[in-house]
């Protein structure tokens, strides 16, 4: 009892600090990363509800799955654009941004006919191929889309 107690007090604390300031100077650090994965996330979850809802009630699979990409498309250029990159709308970043959603669409509907084609449960199929194409959006909008410097200009 008595090890738990005095020398064992002081440890605690320097380990609470030392993780708070390690957070800290990772969020400061990494900020832009971590919004974009809040973002992603709320894209995701849009996603994978209008599939869901879609996929039980209304749609086959294709319908489902194409109509859950329009509507998130919509909702990752807007928050990305605003909220995680502030980069001003442009008709151009606009369409290279579809451009590039048009490429996670395939990586999307062939992850997800692949994966339920060897035996996955489609709700967890769609949850994989989610996290996939959530990184590879992360690198299109980070390094093409809304690139800073060279070459890039406000309202392109």
């Amino acid at each position: 009892m008595s090890e738990m107690g005095g020398g064992h007090m002081h440890r605690p604390e320097n380990q609470q600090r030392g993780v708070l300031k390690y957070a800290h100077h990772f969020l400061q650090k990494h900020w832009e990363l971590v919004i974009y994965g809040v973002v992603g996330v709320c894209t995701t979850v849009i996603n994978i509800v209008v599939f869901q809802i879609l996929s039980e009630k209304v749609l086959n699979l294709f319908w489902s799955n194409a109509s859950a990409f329009v509507i998130a498309v919509l909702f990752a250029y807007a928050a990305n654009s605003l909220i995680v990159f502030h980069a001003p709308f442009s008709f151009r970043s606009f369409l290279q941004f579809w451009g590039m959603r048009i490429v996670s669409l395939a990586i999307d509907m062939g992850g997800l006919f692949v994966l339920i084609a060897v035996g996955m449960d489609k709700l967890a199929a769609k949850i994989f191929v989610n996290v996939a194409v959530v990184i590879a959006n992360y690198l299109f909008s980070k390094l093409v889309i809304f690139k800073k410097g060279k070459g890039r200009k406000n309202g392109d």
